[in-house]
């Protein structure tokens, strides 16, 4: 069996011995397929990755020819053709970075049950999986720069959680080496720096942790104008009223953990204090709001469209892009597609924004009960934000969630799916967990209507008919093609195949697919509004449905890419960039 190596140089293994790669564009294109293991990448995600606005004129013949010698040094059957590029096929467990995403959701639970001796040893070994820099083979690639970064990040997180757990076992004094060179690498990270001025107050060093405060502080009034966060400020008043709590060795919530993590980038660091910094850094990076007069598309932000003419009447512009998105009127909700942020933009008012910090990069979202619901990505936990814009708390939905939760809210119901295979009920109101159901698919996407929950399995040719009265699933409708995204409406649901540019039609009584459709470029979102649905495309399209007619009347190229649709509030709203 091949094993796949990316968390660090790409490597292949077969039966304990290293297999021969190429050099250059070969080993950055196997690069791309690992990275997106079991999905389709389309040639022209692939040309853009590999040569950006350098594209030579055969560049898609050359992809040919690069997976052709893939195929001669790994086997014929390992790449394989699909009707719009290339998929990688190996099992999960034979990729690193799986295993490494798998033994940190194992090391977070076993943290939050107070298992800090298991927690360390499932983190340790998560952390030994990697070998360097991720995928330097893409470093000239801006294509999947967010996606590298999303990595580091993980990884980072996990080296806290890990030093969390080490400390819980009274290994503070031992800890205090690594932890100043974190600290050196990561100095804005104020979680390791709390967690350094603990283990050192605990090794009886209470002046040097007081000191290390203060240089911080003084490195970030100086350097960013801020004062440190309220956690690592009450951190530094235990530690001068010696509180006696400080040195038992038990699990100690991280830090800033209602503050954003910077993620480290392959050449700066994103300089980032706390929630106040990035409430500045969001408001000053808005650049324009324009009227229906005279709107133009920004390359990242929020587009406003009427559902009509698909005219665009606002947009608001930011400097990095945007991800999810939830719409709870008059507010419009927008998940950071980069940072552990979500945006509260206001819907009458481009440039009423305000940034709401979560622990993890967010996967989905869902408006309920006057509250945000987040779905925390990799770690499986969800946030509230309530309708002040202020994170209420983060928890797991049910004791085996992992991984990215997808999120869905109708007829006074939320639902959350698990990479476990669950799907859980909660009470909009409270967030308390109602019922948990086994048996389903790890869902990629979901959507409740038609007395159903309708899940996209995310390693699957079907959609799922989840009947809530039975807690079962009921009928498994076959769509030709691994769905990303599923949605109700219109008398009808609705299911997303990227890989084959397709939109199926489901009829919800017969539980039969009614009508595809083609679509233009790669599809990356779905939504529906009364009489329409609307897709989003990777490559800037968006096309509309008459669904009285199941015809596309309507193909506009707006520009930068699609990340996520939603409707609202009177408009159809679009993240892009």
């Amino acid at each position: 069996m091949l094993e796949f190596r990316a968390l660090g140089p790409i490597e292949v293994v077969r039966e304990g011995q290293p297999v021969e790669l190429g050099k250059g564009i070969e080993r950055a294109l196997l690069a791309i397929l690992v990275l997106d293991v079991g999905r389709s990448v389309g040639v022209d995600e692939i040309v853009e990755a590999l040569w950006g606005e350098r594209l030579p004129a055969t560049a898609r013949e050359m992809v040919r020819n690069y997976v052709g010698r893939l195929r001669r040094r790994l086997g014929p059957d390992v790449v394989v053709t699909t009707p719009s590029g290339y998929r990688l096929v190996a099992d999960a467990d034979a990729v690193d970075i799986t295993q490494f995403e798998r033994l940190a959701s194992a090391g977070a639970q076993a943290l939050e049950r107070g298992d800090a001796k298991s927690a360390s040893v499932r983190l340790r070994k998560a952390l030994d999986l990697w070998r360097g820099r991720p995928l330097p083979e893409l470093d000239e690639s801006q294509a999947y720069a967010v996606r590298i970064g999303a990595l580091e990040e993980l990884r980072l997180r996990v080296e806290e959680d890990r030093v969390v757990a080490e400390l819980a076992l009274g290994e503070a004094r031992m800890m205090i080496p690594e932890l100043e060179a974190l600290v050196e690498l990561h100095p804005y990270r104020e979680r390791l720096l709390g967690q350094l001025m603990l283990a050192l107050y605990r090794s009886g060093r209470q002046k040097d942790a007081l000191d290390r405060y203060a240089s911080a502080r003084r490195r970030l009034v100086d350097e960013v104008g801020l004062e440190p966060g309220e956690d690592l400020r009450e951190l530094q008043g235990r530690i001068l009223r010696q509180d006696h709590a400080l040195n038992e060795a038990a699990p100690v919530p991280p830090v800033p953990l209602a503050c954003p993590q910077p993620r480290p980038s392959r050449r700066n660091l994103l300089f980032v204090a706390a929630l106040t910094a990035v409430a500045v850094v969001v408001v000053a990076s808005i650049l324009a709001f324009r009227p229906a007069s005279a709107v133009a598309v920004p390359a990242h932000g929020l587009v406003e469209l009427a559902p009509s003419s698909g005219k665009t009447v606002g947009a608001t512009t930011l400097r990095a892009g945007l991800g999810p998105l939830a719409i709870d009127a008059p507010r419009v909700w927008a998940a950071s597609a980069q940072e552990p942020s979500v945006y509260e933009l206001g819907a009458s008012s481009g440039n009423d924004v305000h940034a709401v910090p979560v622990p993890a990069t967010p996967f989905s979202l869902a408006a309920a009960a006057g509250s945000l619901w987040v779905g925390d990505g990799f770690d499986g936990t969800v946030s509230r934000i309530d309708a002040r814009g202020r994170l209420l708390r983060t928890f797991r939905p049910q004791p085996n969630a992992s991984g990215r939760l997808p999120l869905a809210a109708g007829n006074g119901q939320l639902w959350v799916a698990s990479q476990d295979g669950s799907l859980t009920r909660l009470d909009p109101t409270t967030g308390r967990a109602m019922q948990t159901f086994a048996g389903v698919g790890e869902a990629e996407s979901i959507a409740v209507g038609d007395h159903a929950i309708w899940i996209a399995p995310a390693r699957a040719d079907f959609i799922e008919r989840f009947d809530p009265s039975l807690g079962r699933v009921v009928r498994r409708i076959q769509v030709g093609g691994r769905p990303s995204a599923v949605v109700v409406g219109n008398g009808a649901v609705w299911a997303l195949m990227p890989n084959e540019n397709r939109l199926w039609r489901i009829d919800p009584g017969k539980n039969t697919v009614t009508q595809p459709f083609a679509l233009p470029g790669e599809s990356t979102s779905l939504a529906s509004a009364p009489g329409t649905v609307w897709v989003g495309s990777r490559q800037g399209y968006l096309a509309t449905v008459d669904t009285a007619t199941n015809t596309i009347v309507r193909t506009k190229l707006l520009g930068p890419p699609v990340d996520d649709l939603a409707s609202g509030a009177g408009h159809i709203w679009a993240t892009v960039g």
